[in-house]
């Protein structure tokens, strides 16, 4: 209007009323007068005359990648003493490990664990060692074989 007001008109639908709302107009920009010399702003110190501070969103934290797993190969495994006569119908513990570090000891016991073998750890004197326990002796040579893919090479059998 002539007074130099910016007035806004709103109709709700729901209410079927007009309401009037008075908004300022915004300030005209000055530009300086040829004339004159500009106006310097006083100093800033470093932290103010830094361009203002533009926050992206920060990059996904992913895990370090992996390399590849070591193909695991059949291995050797030494039976000791001997592999039992099938069919005695007695059970034995497998020795797999014998560790005085029990960090070490639970990292192997945990592979062990991963690949399907049911092994434990059995304190004994200052080591640790990782047994298999209740094996019929016809279980040993698939035991054996799946113990040789984990990467172990000697089983200590003994009876239970």
């Amino acid at each position: 209007d002539e007074s130099g007001k910016l007035w806004v008109y709103v109709e709700s639908e729901t209410a079927r009323e007009i309401a009037v709302t008075e908004v300022p107009r915004p300030a005209p920009i000055q530009t300086p007068v040829p004339d004159q010399a500009p106006v310097r702003p006083p100093p800033q110190t470093p932290s103010q005359t830094r361009p203002p501070h533009q926050v992206q969103a920060p990059a996904p934290i992913l895990p370090p990648a992996l390399p590849p797993a070591p193909e695991r190969r059949q291995v050797t495994v030494t039976i000791i003493p001997r592999l039992p006569p099938a069919g005695d119908g007695k059970r034995y513990i497998l020795q797999v490990g014998s560790y005085r570090d029990r960090g070490i000891a639970e990292y192997h016991l945990f592979n062990l664990q991963n690949t399907g073998i049911a092994a434990v750890m059995e304190p004994h004197g200052a080591a640790i060692r990782i047994i298999v326990n209740d094996v019929y002796a016809e279980e040993i040579p698939a035991l054996a074989e799946k113990l040789g893919k984990a990467g172990i090479t000697e089983i200590w059998v003994r009876e239970r």
